[in-house]
């Protein structure tokens, strides 16, 4: 286990890796659903396809931005993860 002063900052490859695995989840269910509601499969996967690239997209920016945020970090903690607190 790390103590806290052992925290590395995230590699943006390691956010894309995060936001594809978690989409991969996502993508079914939407492709489940799609195929349900239209009654094509062809549909669904297309349907499953283009959510999954917007939201993947918007995961990355979204945790690319607040990587950078000083908000609400303990008192000595920098952005990157440098500094003690939770």
């Amino acid at each position: 286990m790390k103590s806290q002063g052992q925290r590395k900052s995230e590699l943006h490859r390691r956010s894309i890796l995060k936001a594809v695995t978690w989409r991969l989840f996502g993508t079914l269910g939407t492709c489940l659903v799609g195929w349900w509601v239209t009654g094509s499969l062809k549909m669904g996967l297309g349907i499953s396809l283009v959510d999954s690239a917007v939201k993947i997209l918007g995961f990355y920016l979204h945790e690319r931005f607040w990587h950078g945020v000083t908000w609400g970090l303990a008192a000595g903690e920098s952005a990157d993860g440098q500094g003690g607190g939770i």
